[in-house]
């Protein structure tokens, strides 16, 4: 991806601090990993977090931890969402049962259109909902239908690609369901390259998380994982970006505001003609 500029002050801290990670030999599982998963911490509220080498990954790991430890068998998607949610759904194993249709005024699925579509599932309680929160927008609906997720014993996963910093009511999401998974890809709110961050108030499916992408190589108690961490290097960059999260979306701000006061003159003038 070309075209995508980052702060200056993100690329100076990354100079300043990158020669570290070489002297002391700790190209994985560093001091970066957790900075960047203490970051999230305090800056969603999130109980836990996790760095990941992709948003993908996060939302892999999660869903294959909950067919195997959770008992789930299905996985229900929204109509409106990236092909790659599919192929993560479907191979983490999950059976994919439908899509849930969304509605045309957020492009995201309705309280009303979840309930519908839960309502003809036999055994709901076997699913996973893999939500997505799109454009950086949250799910307006997203308290009600994760309240509706958990009566009916439905697993709900918010993929969050979008919406680091994004809050409704000032919580973030990620924190509606059982997990979530922040983007840090080139396109994304914050973009750093490649990069993802799994937030979540569930404890024990962040530890089973932690053990995942690592293959569990040390406590060996989980039979499934695969590595999935970040690199130290991608960490530092991840950190030395993600501080920047607010100056980076405020700016975003002005330039959305910047197109906006175009197409209202723009729009004028042909009302004048």
């Amino acid at each position: 991806m070309g075209m995508i500029k980052l702060p200056e002050e993100s690329i100076s801290f990354f100079a300043d601090n990158y020669n570290e990670i070489f002297q002391s030999g700790e190209l994985a599982e560093g001091k970066w990993n957790e900075s960047v998963a203490d970051w999230a911490v305090n800056y969603t509220a999130s109980p836990y977090a996790l760095a990941v080498n992709s948003n993908g990954s996060g939302l892999f790991a999660l869903l294959r931890i909950l067919k195997q430890y959770r008992s789930k068998k299905r996985i229900i998607l929204q109509s409106n969402t990236m092909y790659g949610v599919r192929t993560i759904a479907i191979s983490s194993g999950l059976e994919l049962c439908g899509y849930v249709d969304c509605g045309l005024d957020y492009l995201m699925p309705t309280y009303q259109q979840v309930e519908e579509f839960i309502s003809y599932l036999d055994n709901p309680s076997e699913c996973v909902f893999l939500i997505t929160h799109i454009g950086g927008w949250v799910n307006p609906d997203i308290e009600r239908i994760a309240e509706l997720c958990r009566s009916h014993g439905v697993s709900l996963i918010e993929d969050c690609a979008h919406s680091l910093g994004s809050t409704l009511d000032g919580k973030h999401t990620g924190l509606f369901g059982d997990a979530g998974v922040y983007s840090l890809y080139a396109t994304k709110t914050v973009p750093v390259g490649e990069g993802g961050i799994v937030v979540t108030k569930d404890e024990e499916l962040h530890q089973m998380a932690k053990k995942f992408v690592i293959y569990d190589r040390f406590e060996q108690q989980l039979d499934v994982g695969i590595n999935l961490r970040m690199s130290e290097l991608n960490a530092l960059l991840t950190y030395s970006v993600i501080t920047k999260t607010d100056s980076i979306i405020a700016n975003k701000y002005e330039i959305a505001e910047k197109y906006n006061i175009k197409a209202r003159n723009k729009n004028t003038c042909r009302i004048k003609a």
